[in-house]
């Protein structure tokens, strides 16, 4: 998964590319994505928003969004955790895969 930014239109895209695919997939926010990652033994992609992460497939399809209670820089992924980086504090959500 790549995110790229577009200045003109003042958006964001991330752009998946799966093996499997023939063809990339793209879905394009006109809101501010902080970070993204990948949770490949879900065959999913995490993208953080201002103060919500959302839960996308491979294909870009939402799957799943969770509310953040504050604004943070980013995320790390350990294992279930999603360590959330604040200006002051950095709190640790259990991650819950989407019911599929």
């Amino acid at each position: 998964a790549m995110l790229f930014r577009n200045d003109e239109t003042r958006t964001r895209s991330v752009v998946v590319i799966n093996g499997a695919s023939g063809s990339p997939a793209v879905r394009t926010y006109e809101k501010d994505v902080r970070d993204i990652g990948l949770m490949t033994e879900h065959d999913e992609v995490l993208v953080q928003l201002r103060n919500e992460i959302e839960t996308i497939s491979y294909q870009c399809n939402v799957m799943q969004t969770t509310p953040l209670a504050d604004s943070y820089d980013g995320f790390l992924r350990i294992g279930q955790n999603l360590f959330l980086k604040g200006y002051d504090h950095i709190p640790c959500l259990e991650y819950q895969t989407p019911d599929r």
